[in-house]
């Protein structure tokens, strides 16, 4: 049986056929300094053994429990996480991943300590079981009001929209949820939990590690799905011009740089050429919705102001100078 005492964090672990990853995962949380917690295994619809792993697993320690759905994907997951946790912090985990002894620890601390309602850590990566990152000697502090949380997320040089590597007053969830049917659902869902909270806290001491897979969703060459992000920043800017004006030239910029990157991914990663063409004009009817606001944007270089223009009128004009700049790389 789970503590009848008041638990303070709740941490919620989505698995999807990730066998081969989530008992190093597992063993992650229960390694943890910071005791008082449970864990909602959430098993996704799992049919490569993933699921009796879980359950084997939370044999061991009560405060692991096995939730099984069909599969929903991940925000589904997260959401039926949110609904059964009874902590009074939440914090996401993904189960592919791994955290470090005192993750959970030093971000509860943190919240505590400030009275923040969000705490960050920075991530790292582990790439075919080798770490590729540096814990910092000495770890700094940073707070911010929801104001400069904001700022700084659509910077992105502190932290960015990933979910995992921050713990989060549950109450903040209250009237969010993670958009069922999509990826990049982190981009759609940190930004409003962020704009409820009055104070986060951000330090760079690296307390998620992110285990790079080589089938993962974002790994995969372009593909039509990746378009739901741009659904997004729809969303998104909508919420920014409302209710944080004043960050407009930060929150175009950081647009601005998700469209251009994701024109380069289309240019190098799809080969058919009607494919092509068809996802640039997508993202050309979702970029004719902002252009004039973007094209404001005073501290946007004119390179991405260019790149940008071009797509608004003319596609064949991208993939003209694309391949013009493809074959001056080549001839130097």
């Amino acid at each position: 049986m789970m503590n009848e005492k008041c638990v303070d964090i709740s941490v919620i672990v989505p698995v999807f056929n990730v066998a081969d990853f989530v008992l190093p995962c597992l063993n992650s949380i229960k390694d943890q300094t910071f005791k008082n917690i449970e864990v909602l295994i959430i098993n996704d619809g799992s049919s490569d053994g993933s699921d009796e792993l879980c359950e084997e697993f939370a044999r061991t320690d009560d405060r692991f429990k096995v939730i099984h759905q069909r599969n929903g994907g991940l925000s589904a997951a997260r959401n039926t996480g949110i609904q059964h946790a009874s902590g009074l912090y939440l914090a996401f985990i993904d189960g592919d991943d791994k955290i470090d002894p005192h993750m959970l620890e030093t971000l509860y601390q943190l919240c505590e300590s400030s009275k923040s309602d969000i705490a960050v850590c920075g991530m790292g990566k582990e790439i075919d079981g080798r770490p590729v990152f540096k814990q910092p000697e000495t770890h700094s502090i940073k707070h911010f009001n929801t104001t400069e949380a904001m700022r700084e997320l659509f910077k992105g040089e502190l932290y960015r929209f990933a979910a995992c590597n921050k713990l989060y007053k549950k109450e903040l969830f209250s009237t969010v949820t993670f958009p069922t049917g999509r990826i990049h659902e982190d981009l759609q869902t940190t930004y409003k939990v962020i704009g409820q909270a009055k104070r986060l806290t951000f330090t760079d001491y690296i307390g998620y590690i992110y285990v790079q897979r080589s089938d993962s969703i974002l790994n995969k060459a372009y593909h039509e799905d990746r378009l739901d992000s741009f659904r997004g920043w729809d969303d998104i800017i909508f919420y920014m011009n409302e209710k944080f004006p004043e960050l407009k030239d930060i929150y175009l910029s950081c647009y601005a740089y998700w469209t251009a990157d994701h024109i380069f991914y289309i240019l190098n990663q799809v080969s058919n050429r009607i494919t092509k063409r068809r996802y640039l004009r997508a993202i050309q009817t979702h970029l004719k919705k902002h252009y004039r606001q973007v094209m404001n944007v005073e501290s946007l270089s004119i390179k991405y102001k260019c790149l940008l223009t071009m797509l608004r009128f003319n596609i064949a004009l991208v993939n003209m100078n694309y391949q013009v700049k493809k074959a001056l790389r080549k001839a130097s």
